[in-house]
Order: structure tokens, then sequence, then C-alpha cells
């Protein structure tokens, strides 16, 4: 059954949907009645979801590589979608002792096209003279072991900083491009991503680091999070209109247990 949309609730745009951390998000925001606009290469894989609310979710098949797919997923009804979430990640492989990726740099670019493509519908709307009231918020899953001050346990750090070197090289760029961007943002930086039913968010602990005043950070150091739970988070905290939006802009902020 699907829940009816409602026009007082925010259009969301959701990159990286179809799995893990992004799917979390698209079932909470689905369950509380908003639009939601999903950009998917393989529209299939939500095939039941999109038949449990047929009125709410919109796909678009696409790529984030491909600014005009972009595009189409960021307007929902002729109009330009008010939140933006990307939980992008990158597909890693064991090459020998080392982990690469066939996309290395897929967080950093398609985020770099998501920014660009926000910036050409602003331009849009200025031109027509119909500026949108409020610019869209963007909330943007990156990951723990990439910021200056350890946020890491000290025993997962040589796995992190080697190991995970090329993923976390992405998601830093990534970060800069948010961080230096014109729009409101969120920068969520989970922990070890697991599987598993989400416990609440009352387990969750969390940390924050504004760039401007990196040596004040207050770091969650943990092993794990489970996707569910980053899910429930980002909805709660971020997107709905009981969250604390203002308390999380303009930072990082780590989750973990």
């Amino acid at each position: 059954m699907s829940t009816a949309p409602s026009s007082s609730k925010p259009s969301i745009a959701i990159f990286g949907a179809t799995g893990g951390t992004g799917l979390a998000i698209l079932k909470n925001s689905l369950a509380a009645g908003h639009n939601v606009s999903v950009l998917a290469r393989t529209p299939s894989k939500l095939s039941s979801i999109s038949s449990q609310y047929p009125d709410l979710l919109h796909v678009t098949q696409g790529d984030i590589h491909d600014n005009a797919s972009i595009k189409r997923a960021l307007v929902l009804n002729n109009r330009r979608v008010d939140i933006v979430i990307s939980a992008v990640g990158m597909v890693l492989q064991f090459k020998g002792v080392k982990i690469v990726s066939p996309d290395p740099t897929i967080c950093e670019v398609g985020t770099r096209n998501i920014l660009s493509t926000l910036s050409e519908l602003e331009a849009e709307v200025d031109q027509a003279s119909n500026p949108s009231p409020v610019k869209p918020k963007l909330i943007i899953v990156s990951t723990t072991g990439i910021s200056e001050k350890r946020d890491i346990p000290r025993a997962v750090s040589p796995f992190y900083h080697y190991g995970l070197a090329v993923p976390h090289a992405d998601k830093k760029k990534m970060e800069d491009l948010v961080i230096n961007s014109q729009w409101p943002w969120v920068l969520v930086r989970p922990s070890f991503l697991v599987d598993g039913p989400a416990k609440g968010l009352k387990s969750l602990r969390t940390g924050t680091e504004t760039p401007a005043h990196k040596k004040e950070a207050t770091h969650a150091i943990g092993y794990a999070i489970r996707r569910e739970d980053v899910g429930l988070w980002i909805y709660e905290e971020c997107v709905s209109s009981r969250g604390n939006w203002g308390e999380w802009a303009g930072k990082c902020v780590s989750l973990t247990y």
C-alpha cells in the first residue's frame, strides 16, 4: 500500500539508493510520505519498493557520470527538489594484497556532477525570474578515517590508512567539493558499515568536526555501524521536520555505536 504524497513535505533526490545505506534512507523517506526521485542504472533493483510506493517513488534510469540523467533526477513536478542526498559508494576489489576499484574517483566525479547540475538548475531558475525561496540541502555520506584528527580505533588504523587508501582518497576529494560549494550541507561519516536491522537512534554516538575549526573536533570513535541505522539517523536528524538540521549543518558528523 502506498502512502499519499504530501506537498508540505520536502521532495528528495537520492543518488546511490539501490542498496546499503542509500536504500535505508529511501525506505525511511518513502514511509514518511515524501516524494523521492532516484537515479538508478538498473531500475529493476527497485521494482519491489516501487510497487509499494507507486505515487511517491520516481525512478530515472541513468548514471552518476551523466549530467543529463542527474538533471532529470533533480527535478520533480517541474520543480527542483528540496533535499539532495548522495550515498554513492565505490565498488572494491582485491588485487593481490591491494584493494582497488574499477571506478576509483566515482564519489569525487559524481559529486562534482551533482553540484554542477544544481548550479545549472539554479541559473535556469534565475533566468525564469522564479527564484526558489530556499537552496536545496545537501546530505552526503562519507566515512570515518579521513579526518586530520584520529576518529577511528588505533587497532584498525593500518587497515584504514593503507587497505582503504583508494576509496578514502576519493571520499576526501568529495568532501572538499561539498565543503567549498554554495549549498547548505551535512557530511555524514559512519564508521565501518555492516548489515543488520537497525538498533535505533539511542544506540548511536555522534561526533562533529567543523572545517574551519578542526582542532576542536569531537569525534565518536567506534568500530562499526549498521547501514540501517545510518539511514535512520540521516532521515530523522537531517530530513524530518522533527530533526535537528540546524545543529548539524556545515559539519562533518561521525556516527558509530
